[in-house]
């Protein structure tokens, strides 16, 4: 059973016996007789010369093919049956020279042979290293169970199954990948040694002769079944996915390693942590220490055509904020005639069409573009959308003929934005990495490039380090370095890395590397912390100064008439691209590039300003998958916030987000957003108390609820339509203002459109916190049959002793519409006309009065929140000079005080505003 030792020229292995001359004359073995039974010994004989000198050593390959190939090498007509076989040898006369008994052997690469260090010793053993051609030698033993095999040491460190942004092969494909890790003193050499997907035997790739991993070091094996571009570089025949068995196996075929795969989100990898216990990495490491942050298992955290008409160019990465706004697809017409596209059909699915042309031509030589918007199939012109798009990492796109058979196919590969990838008319089977897109043009040879240089590796992940700390950045052979240190992604013309850097202050170091005739690498950044630990997690974001605080464009400027005309540049919308780093007892555990503008309304004025991160692929992903908010929130985001508590930032820095987390755990039928206290540093520069945040959109409910994009209503401030369409929230408040809700099948009408509970809940809360902002309301809905129901955000006026005391059912829900600026209450006031509904809402609210807003409850929620951001409120303090010590401890006493009076006034609130006797209200209040 051997797939390793005595190998053919052409790689391949089979069955061998070794001869040996133990006399002083040379011998030849001509018209000698081999065979494997007694009954037939002159089966087979050999046809030709071959001559064992005196003391030699020589091989006869038992593969059943009966030739002398090529190389000169001789092969007999039979194989040897690892279940046990028997081996005569006879002269050319028929006698008997020798018969060996082989035992079973359920071993692969071991041999059976004389122990040549004793040579009067005639007995056979086991050898664990066979060495064909060669004396007997190494770990032997009579009992095949007794074989003494050395373990090499090398383990897999870790694998990732769903790859599509984290690393790329030569091939400029986002591949799986397992990495191996050699923690001995000394190199090792891998040939022979093989991975399989399975621990049950079967299928094995065999790593190249002459592979080692040397001593202390990584080796990366793309899951590919590809050939690479880079011959060092290593693809085994297999892809990986849930279930399966990382198997490392040895020469003997016994296994050195093995690893469960795990169900893995896109980009997470799985590996070894520095106790050696498997965990899930939000930031993989690929080719290095596995040094950032680790999770349990448990958490929750993407051809050459044979047709003249061929697809030509691909673009995946597109944006909304520049020059090129959807993905698309190019077709080019190489035939001599024109061709028409009717039933053609384009898709990523191998199995069928997703788009499928109307009745156009493309003429000879002609192009024809098809853009992948996402939306439904549209024809203008000669304008096509399809109702898909493209992913960065790598889409395999196919081109059907009308008939629904496959007539092309091509894998872009990795992207960015501005590039595309496709072929020349020149070289139609191959796939370039193209600098600037031509939709509807030819290709420019001149920008074509075999893709992108390697990234290069900095020494360490980032995190909390000593002032005067050393970090290498490490690159392969053939690149040049170049890096940063201000927060501004480098470029060639960005300093050339040539020593260490040393950091002496908190530091942003970012990176590419360069190689002739390739795009420069992905940017590679970590954030060094030369700072005292802060007690909660760091956000670290890093972008152009200039496109944060310049004049001309800087977001987080106050400068007037930079963005916006006669007014700061802080009040744009304008988007910026920034890298985050979010960093958990300071190990980074996950990071990304998106986009940051300024948010908020009112709260853009105070010099500590909110800032949403939107994911794009423009600038590096479209979702985030990290649990920022643990089992409380989902885990994979297009957007987050993070916001220095609103109008609430220079008194108690936290009424908002304390209100957010009343809502975790209750009974409130309302959607909210979750917050996490960071810290936050921009460009290296601590940027004080921030809360990350969920943003209340369509992606949350989509992520939330499984609902589909594009078909949710959103409406904010009563009005708006953030998404969607607002026709059938107006249509209910037109229905509510124009008709009687004491009228039931007025009533049941209305019911059967809103989501009664939710908007008891809304008014409910909101009236008791006392948030006279009451413009803030948001409401939402699934267009396939949903009803209408409510968000609670913006809770940065609750709590206040200047407005608790304020019955605020009778002066929003009850009373009359006070104008655009506040509350449009027509649907609360219309509906508590019904008795029905008022008595859901009189026993909704008692009912929360007795959970919900429990002030038992309300203090520990609130002295949990304190406890996470106390340690940070003096850093806050020196950085902002808001809020002071002293005033945010008077916030918080405020705060706790309502907390303890305000029970017993929503009772005298309720009594006076629904004209309820005491004695009624505590038997509702009783029974709720």
């Amino acid at each position: 059973s051997n797939n390793y030792y005595a190998q053919l020229p052409d790689g391949s292995c089979c069955d061998w016996v070794e001869f040996y001359n133990s006399s002083d004359k040379a011998v030849n073995l001509k018209g000698a007789m081999l065979s494997d039974s007694a009954s037939t010994a002159d089966s087979w004989s050999f046809p030709t010369d071959f001559i064992l000198e005196p003391g030699g050593y020589g091989i006869i390959y038992l593969s059943g093919l009966n030739t002398v190939d090529e190389n000169g090498n001789i092969h007999t007509n039979f194989k040897l049956s690892s279940k046990g076989e028997t081996l005569v040898f006879s002269n050319s006369a028929g006698t008997l020279i020798q018969q060996l008994n082989i035992p079973k052997c359920e071993m692969s690469n071991i041999s059976y042979g004389l122990d040549n260090e004793a040579p009067d010793d005639n007995n056979y053993y086991w050898f664990a290293s066979p060495s064909p051609g060669k004396a007997n030698s190494g770990s032997k033993a009579a009992d095949i169970n007794e074989l003494e095999f050395p373990k090499s040491g090398i383990v897999i460190n870790e694998y990732m199954s769903k790859n599509t942004y984290t690393i790329y092969d030569s091939n400029n494909q986002y591949s799986d990948w397992i990495e191996l890790y050699n923690p001995s003193d000394v190199d090792v050499s891998l040939s022979g040694f093989a991975l399989s997907d399975t621990d049950k035997g079967g299928r094995k790739w065999f790593f190249p002769d002459n592979t080692v991993i040397t001593a202390k070091g990584y080796l990366i094996v793309f899951c590919s079944d590809t050939l690479p571009a880079d011959s060092s570089e290593l693809h085994a025949d297999f892809s990986l996915g849930a279930g399966d068995v990382i198997t490392l196996y040895s020469i003997a075929g016994l296994i050195e390693d093995s690893v469960k795969v795990t169900e893995l989100n896109s980009n997470v990898s799985c590996g070894r942590d520095q106790n050696g216990e498997f965990k899930l990495f939000a930031s993989p490491t690929p080719g290095r220490s596995n040094d950032t942050y680790a999770y349990d298992l448990t958490t929750k955290l993407t051809a050459s055509p044979y047709s003249s008409l061929y697809i030509s160019e691909v673009m995946c990465v597109s944006g909304n904020d520049g020059s090129w706004k959807n993905d698309f697809i190019e077709i080019h017409n190489a035939a001599k005639k024109a061709i028409s596209l009717k039933g053609y059909g384009l898709s990523k699915d191998s199995a069928k069409a997703a788009f499928t042309f109307p009745d156009i031509q493309i003429e000879s030589g002609g192009y024809v573009v098809v853009y992948c918007s996402g939306k439904n199939v549209s024809v203008a012109g000669r304008t096509l959308q399809a109702a898909f798009k493209l992913n960065q990492g790598g889409e395999e796109v196919f081109l059907f003929d009308s008939g629904s058979h496959i007539i092309d196919s091509i894998n872009s590969g990795k992207q960015t934005y501005g590039r595309s990838s496709g072929r020349l008319q020149s070289e139609k089977n191959k796939v370039y990495v193209l600098g600037t897109p031509t939709p509807g043009k030819p290709n420019d040879e001149s920008k074509k490039y075999p893709g992108y240089a390697p990234m290069p590796q900095i020494s360490s992940a980032g995190g909390y380090v000593k002032a005067g700390t050393k970090v290498t950045i490490t690159a392969p052979e053939g690149c040049n370095i170049y890096y940063t240190t201000t927060g501004k992604d480098p470029t060639s013309s960005s300093a050339k890395y040539t020593k260490e850097i040393t950091v002496n202050k908190t530091t942003v170091i970012k990176a590419i590397a360069t190689k002739k005739g390739y795009l420069s690498s992905q940017v590679v950044y970590s954030t060094f912390l030369v700072e005292k630990e802060h007690s909660i997690p760091v956000v670290s974001l890093s972008a152009n100064p200039d496109d944060l605080f310049s004049n001309s464009k800087g977001i987080l400027s106050s400068y007037i008439g930079g963005l916006v005309k006669g007014a700061p540049n802080y009040q744009s919308e304008e988007e910026r691209k920034v890298s985050l780093e979010y960093y958990i007892d300071g190990k980074k555990a996950t990071s990304f590039q998106a986009s940051a503008r300024v948010s908020g309304e009112y709260s853009r004025k105070a010099p500590q300003k909110a800032l949403a991160i939107i994911m794009n692929e423009s600038c590096g992903t479209n979702e985030s998958y990290f649990p920022f908010f643990d089992e409380y929130s989902a885990d994979k985001f297009e957007a987050l916030l993070l916001r220095p508590s609103g109008q609430d930032w220079p008194r108690a820095h936290l009424r908002d987000e304390f209100c957010s987390r009343i809502l975790r755990g209750s009974t409130i039928k309302c959607d909210y957003q979750e917050a996490q206290p960071v810290a936050l540093y921009i460009n290296g520069k601590y940027w004080g108390l921030y809360y990350l945040r969920e943003k209340l959109n369509e992606d949350y409910l989509v992520n939330k609820y499984n609902y589909t994009k594009g078909k949710i209503d959103i409406v904010k401030w009563e009005k708006i339509e953030q998404s969607g369409s607002n026709d059938d929230y107006i249509s209910i408040l037109d229905f509510c203002r124009d008709n009687d809700m004491t009228n039931t099948k007025n009533y049941e009408y209305v019911c059967s459109k809103v989501d009664i509970d939710s908007l008891i809940d809304w008014w409910v809360f909101e009236t008791y916190i006392a948030n006279n902002d009451t413009g803030n309301i948001r409401c939402y809905r699934d267009q396939t049959g949903g009803k209408w129901r409510w968000m609670l955000f913006d809770m940065d006026n609750a709590f206040y002793l200047s407005t608790y005391k304020t019955n605020y059912i009778e002066k929003f829900a009850l009373g009359p519409y006070h104008g655009e600026s506040q509350c449009r209450n027509t649907l609360i006031r219309k509906l508590l006309s019904n008795s029905e509904f008022k008595n859901k809402f009189i026993t909704a609210y008692c009912r929360h009065l007795k959970t919900t807003f429990a002030p038992d409850r309300l203090n520990g929620i609130l002295d949990e929140l304190i406890a996470e951001i106390e340690d940070e409120m003096p850093r806050q303090q020196a950085r902002w000079e808001k809020p002071t010590i002293s005033y945010w401890q008077y916030n918080v006493k405020v705060i706790k005080k309502i907390i303890s009076e305000k029970p017993e006034m929503a009772k005298t609130q309720l009594k006076k505003s629904f004209n309820i006797s005491s004695q009624k209200l505590n038997e509702i209040y009783k029974n709720a």
